[in-house]
Formats: C-alpha cells, sequence, structure tokens
C-alpha cells in the first residue's frame, strides 16, 4: 500500500521542531500511532534542500469551529448555528532529516501516511543500526525493531517491563523477546554465545515452552506476522533448551529423586533429559554461606541481627568439614564431641543425654537449637556456642535469629541434601527455565534458589565467555525501593557493572515505583503495559508523554509501549500469540508420554 497524503500542517497551533499539528483531510481517517512525513524544500544558497519531519501521531480532536458557547452545541447539531467541523491530530516529531535542521515544518505542508517498513525505520531511527531485534507490530502492520546494542551491553543494557498482573502481559511479553532474539534472523549476532536464565515464578506455564502451541492457529493470520517479523516458526528447541525443577524429596538408599512438579513429568532421571532437578549439598550451603539467602529484608534492618548472621555464616564455613565415613558428610567438631549434618532441618531434638554418644547424627537447625539452649549448662558445648553466636550478641537477638533460622530452614529444607549437589546448568544450553513455582515453593524458598544462583553466576562469571541475560519476575520483591539485603545488592551491582561484566537484566514488576530507582535509572530499555490510574502518575513513568500515560490506563492486553534511547517517542506495539505453548493446555504432547503422565494425574 503506497504513501497516501492524509492533511496539512496548520498555523493556528504553534509548530516546533518537537511537535506539531495538522488537519485531517475530509474523509480522511487517521489514528492514534499512525506515523506520518512531512516534507519542506529550503533554499540555502544555490542548492535546493529537502527537510523531511517524521513523526508519530500522539492525539486526535475533533469539535465544532464558529460556535461559542456550550449551549448552542443541540442548535449547531440541528443546523440552526452554522458551524465548520475541524478535525486536527497532534504529532510528536521523532526525526529530522538532516538532523542539524532542529526547524519546524511549515504550516500548509502536506502531511503524508506511512506505511511501508522501509520509510517506519527511518521514522524510528532503525534504517541504520546493524543489529535489531523485532519487538512487535506497530499500527501501520510494519515492524518495531528494538536495537541490539541497547539490549546487549554495547551501548546500554537491561531491560525493565512493567504492568497490571494478568492484563499486562509482562511474562509473555519477556519470553517473546527472548524467543525473538535467538529465532529472528534479523538479528545477526554469534547465539552461540547467549545465555537465557527465565525464573518461572507463577505456576508450572513456562515449563511449556519447548512444545508447540496447539493454539496457534493460521486461520488468525499468526504465521503471517511471524514471517514479517522473520522469526522462525518453533516453540524453543529442545537443544536450546533445560527445565530445572527444585528437589522435593530424596532417597539415599535407592538414590531416586523426586521433584516438585505437577506437569513436567519427564524421564528427569536420564543424562540426555532436558527436564532436570537442582539442590544444593549441606557441603554447598555451608562453604558457600547460602545462609545469608535465607532471611526476609527486613530481619536486616536489626544491626544485631546481621552481626549474629554474619558471624554465624564465616564460622560455619571455617569449621565445617567433611566427615571420613565412605559417604560425604559435612560435621562440626568441640571438645571430643562430632556433630554430622545430614540435613538442613529435622523434628528430631538432640537431648544431653545424646552427648554421652560423642559422635551425633543431626540437623544443622536442632544443633544450633541445642547449643543455644545448653551452652551454659554444658562445658563442651560453649566452644561450640563462640562459633555460632558472637559472644557480645544481646540475647534477645539471639533469640530472634533462632526463631527465624528455624522457620526458613524448614521451608528450603527440600532443598538441602546429605551429599547430593545437582547444580543447575546455565551455561549448558541457550535458555534455562528455573521453576520456583509459588504452587510448590514458599517466598523464602524462592529467594533462596535466586540468591544462590544469581552469586553464582556474578562471582564465577568472569570464568565464562558468554553473555549472561537474567529474567526475573516479580523483581520489586528482590530488589524494592528501600531496604537492604545480599540479591538487592548482586542485583544492584548488575543493573550498575552488568553491562561490562556481560551480565543483564530483564526485570518485571507490576510497579516501576517499588523497585529500587538505581535499577530503574540502569535499564536502557522500558516497557510497559497496562498501568495502575495511580501507578501511573508517578514519576518514575516520566519517560512516558502525557498522552501515553493516559494510553497505558486502558490498553487491551497484548499491546505493549516500548521507550528505547534510538527514538524520542514511544513506540505502541502489538505482540501475536507465540508458536510456543505458555500453559499446559496449549502444549501438543509428545510421543513419548502418555496423556496422564502428562497431566500430571498420579501426581499430588
Amino acid at each position: 500500500m503506497s504513501n497516501r497524503g492524509v492533511g496539512i500542517v496548520i498555523g493556528t497551533k504553534e509548530a516546533t521542531p518537537f511537535e506539531f499539528w495538522f488537519q485531517v483531510h475530509d474523509r480522511e481517517i487517521v489514528k492514534v500511532d499512525d506515523i506520518v512525513i512531512v516534507e519542506n524544500k529550503k533554499e540555502e544558497g544555490n542548492q535546493t534542500i529537502t527537510i523531511k519531519f517524521y513523526g508519530i501521531v500522539v492525539n486526535i480532536i475533533k469539535g465544532f469551529e464558529g460556535v461559542e458557547f456550550h449551549s448552542w452545541n443541540s442548535k449547531t447539531a440541528e443546523g440552526v448555528i452554522p458551524y465548520v467541523l475541524y478535525h486536527l491530530a497532534h504529532v510528536k516529531i521523532t526525526r529530522i532529516i538532516p538532523d542539524n535542521y532542529d526547524i519546524p515544518p511549515d504550516p500548509g505542508s502536506e502531511v503524508t501516511l506511512i506505511t511501508n517498513q522501509e520509510e517506519t525505520n527511518i521514522a524510528t531511527n532503525m534504517d541504520k543500526k546493524q543489529n535489531l531485534v523485532p519487538a512487535g507490530i506497530l499500527r501501520n502492520g510494519s515492524i518495531a525493531y528494538i536495537n541490539w546494542d541497547f539490549i546487549s551491553g554495547k551501548n546500554g543494557a537491561h531491560i525493565s517491563i512493567s504492568g497490571i498482573s494478568g492484563i499486562a502481559t509482562k511474562t509473555s511479553y519477556a519470553l517473546f523477546l527472548i524467543h525473538s532474539i535467538l529465532y529472528s534472523q534479523k538479528l545477526k549476532v554469534n547465539k552461540h554465545n547467549l545465555r537465557f536464565i527465565v525464573f518461572s515464578v507463577k505456576g508450572e506455564d513456562l515449563l511449556h515452552i519447548d512444545k508447540r502451541n496447539t493454539e496457534f492457529s493460521a486461520e488468525r493470520n499468526l504465521e503471517n506476522y511471524y514471517r514479517i517479523m522473520e522469526i522462525e516458526l518453533t516453540p524453543f528447541k529442545e537443544e536450546d533448551t533445560n527445565f530445572y525443577l527444585p528437589l522435593k524429596e530424596y532417597n539415599e538408599k535407592t538414590n531416586e529423586f523426586k521433584p516438585y512438579t505437577h506437569e513436567r513429568i519427564d524421564n528427569y532421571q536420564s543424562e540426555n533429559s532436558n527436564t532436570k532437578i537442582y539442590c544444593w549439598s549441606i557441603e554447598d550451603f555451608l562453604k558457600e554461606e547460602l545462609v545469608k539467602y535465607m532471611f526476609d529484608p527486613e530481619d536486616r534492618e536489626d544491626d544485631n541481627f546481621i552481626f549474629i548472621l554474619n558471624h554465624f555464616s564465616r564460622n560455619l564455613r571455617e569449621h565445617a568439614r567433611i566427615g571420613n565415613s565412605s559417604k560425604s558428610y559435612f560435621e562440626i567438631r568441640s571438645n571430643n564431641l562430632t556433630f554430622e549434618i545430614d540435613s538442613l532441618y529435622s523434628n528430631q531434638k538432640i537431648t544431653l543425654q545424646d552427648l554421652e554418644k560423642k559422635d551425633i547424627k543431626t540437623s544443622l537447625s536442632a544443633l544450633l537449637e541445642f547449643v543455644v539452649s545448653y551452652h551454659n549448662i554444658e562445658e563442651g558445648l560453649r566452644e561450640l556456642y563462640r562459633i555460632f553466636i558472637p559472644e557480645k550478641a544481646p540475647q534477645q537477638s539471639v533469640n530472634k535469629f533462632i526463631r527465624r533460622f528455624l522457620v526458613s530452614a524448614k521451608e528450603i529444607n527440600s532443598l538441602i541434601t546429605r551429599n547430593q549437589t545437582k547444580r543447575i546448568e546455565w551455561q549448558e544450553k541457550k535458555v534455562s527455565v528455573v521453576s520456583i513455582s509459588d504452587k510448590f515453593l514458599s517466598f523464602r524458598a524462592q529467594r533462596f534458589v535466586v540468591g544462590s544462583l544469581l552469586s553464582e553466576i556474578y562471582y564465577k562469571k568472569q570464568e565464562t565467555p558468554y553473555t549472561v541475560f537474567i529474567m526475573i519476575d516479580e523483581l520489586n520483591k528482590y530488589a524494592p525501593s528501600t531496604g537492604y539485603s545480599p540479591i538487592k545488592e548482586i542485583l544492584l551491582d548488575i543493573s550498575e557493572r552488568g553491562r561490562s561484566l556481560g551480565i543483564i537484566l530483564i526485570g518485571a514488576q507490576q510497579m516501576l515505583s517499588q523497585v529500587d530507582p538505581r535499577i530503574i535509572v540502569n535499564s536502557s530499555i522500558k516497557i510497559n503495559g497496562r498501568l495502575d490510574p495511580g501507578e501511573a502518575e508517578n514519576k518514575f513513568y516520566n519517560y512516558l508523554p502525557r498522552e501515553y500515560k493516559e494510553k497505558s490506563k486502558n490498553i487491551s492486553s497484548g499491546t505493549m509501549i516500548i521507550h528505547q534511547p534510538d527514538i524520542s517517542v514511544p513506540l505502541v506495539v502489538q505482540f501475536p500469540k507465540p508458536p510456543y505453548a505458555t500453559r499446559k493446555e496449549e502444549a501438543e504432547l509428545t510421543q513419548n508420554l502418555s496423556l496422564s503422565q502428562y497431566i500430571g494425574i498420579n501426581s499430588e
């Protein structure tokens, strides 16, 4: 479809190098988000220079001209009072070519609607970019792009996605971008060195993205959308994707693992399966000081609590050692007493009579509770108490630490085994979906998994050649606008230094205002779906012009607003239903699984 004239720049409203209004021609339909161009010719010396003004329609108004009072409207409509109908469109200028002509367009100039991809790329400043990520479809049917250089860390990094839960489709859009990056022919970079870690929080929906979406239908013209965007019509490929499920139960005698899942029933015992289980051993827990990821951020507001935690974590690492039995375990020794730590939490208590055994098999929580309770009674426990608890710690803070530790240890106990480690091998494939489903794990357990994996990636990243993308939903829970936690510290470091380290954050949250401002500031790409009306007025959305804030309050699901450094005006895009399944009901069953296995009829 060729470009066509739809109006003229008016002179009754001021035109500037940033915006102008135009009168819409009779019988023409102009819509918000349409892209337009105005051409002016200027004589400069002996040359005639063509100046092109590109812009996006952000608002449209109509009214009666020549009608002075509101009460006259009915008479005007009846034809009693003469009038002229005005129909005006407001345009925000996105680009002026040549770029050294910061002048307004001339009143009376013809305004032309852009309907082709080539000029759309010029209008959105994507015509000379080397690497582009298809980000959706614009109003005129052309592709919207995001400049890869502002995602990958070359010129900027990090993506922030905000919006109301269930409507803004934040997670769906983040997955769409990841799929686009991996399988778009437009992005010609070395994708073998890209790694994506996706934390799956809500249910088990993301555990099916390697399956074809049975609701993907050619009848809806979906295939055409993907052809236009040059994205392969494929689910996330099995050779590119691993799924990691949290350990629910481990049988040491039979060496059998049972994961938390109702839906991903694959042969996770097989080395060739892309469905795997993750857990940490007691050795990991103690040696890597993972205890610091067990507690709520609110606990860290107490300086004495932090004092005890740091002492406890550091000394456990220094004093715990591998036992001498045929099976590895960790033990702590004190005054001829040996405590074998075989789990993080158990209901079984230690008694004073147990000290006669010399070698005591117990959980870390039971040992901690026992030592704090009896160190003043039993001489042999005093040295151990000093290992666990600093001498000058107030008793009230000690009691608080014990209470919090017992609660947290119970909630993450299933993730810690006596001697088995099953790492999340995020370097193995391009996409690692890590299930921390709220169906199975408490938020404390979710936080423990996120913190433990983030610390491993962040502190060992220099050992790998990959660019790592970390997708976290509900980012406000891990990096809130106030307070401190070790996870937040890592996320802040990633937002500020991750670009140079090759670690990129894709964060999603309902409210941008609830995330630490330093993460917001360092996000080159800001995206939002529908926003709560009150939230839309927050200062953190000042990247949205007034018209876009109003639009954000009622846009439909599947529509996103993208702000990026290459263009001064946000782009409103729609993204189609994906070819991969995002929930169990959509997933095409594989031949090696029965229906009853797949839907988890036999699961708890």
